[in-house]
């Protein structure tokens, strides 16, 4: 039962996020995504290992969108494709 509880809330939570984000197109620009598959994100036991790993997915989901925007040199700034 406790399975349902957490399902049918994880998917209100997405179908929110997803709103919001068609609501306000600018922001699905600023948005990315991390692979999370294999972590419960209701587990507050996790163990450090875990916690790694997880950390290590979003390091590089992180570097994978910063890769995305151009670095100007010149004027110590970034520039994003997808902003003026």
């Amino acid at each position: 039962m406790l399975e349902i509880k957490q399902f049918i809330y994880a998917f209100g939570r997405h179908i929110l996020d997803r709103e919001f984000l068609f609501d306000n197109p600018d922001y699905q620009k600023l948005v990315s995504t991390i692979d999370t598959a294999g972590f419960n994100w209701l587990n507050f036991d996790m163990k450090q290992d875990e916690q790694i790993r997880l950390f290590q997915r979003g390091a590089e989901a992180a570097a994978s969108f910063l890769l995305g925007c151009d670095a100007d040199r010149s004027e110590g700034s970034l520039s994003f494709p997808f902003m003026p």
